[in-house]
């Protein structure tokens, strides 16, 4: 049975995307980009297998933002989240 919705399209539901990571930018940043729950894959994609040719694995991760851009930090972060 095919599913009724086939996700090629966005959709009109939307949720917020919080990014927490030791190498992401200052404390505080917002960014307006779009994502979609394919931006995950297609991040991961773009850092692990960068020199790879069509290395994408639907058309959705191929068009869907990445957010590689917000890991602007050399070094990882410690101590705590307040920091």
């Amino acid at each position: 049975m095919d599913p009724s919705f086939d996700f090629t399209r966005l959709g009109r539901a939307r949720s917020r995307m919080w990014l927490i990571l030791a190498l992401a930018s200052r404390r505080g940043t917002i960014d307006h980009t779009v994502y979609d729950h394919a931006s995950i894959i297609a991040t991961a994609r773009k850092l692990l297998i960068p020199n790879v040719a069509n290395s994408f694995l639907t058309q959705r991760d191929h068009f869907a933002n990445t957010f590689e851009g917000n890991l602007t930090l050399t070094k990882a972060r410690t101590g705590s989240i307040d920091a």
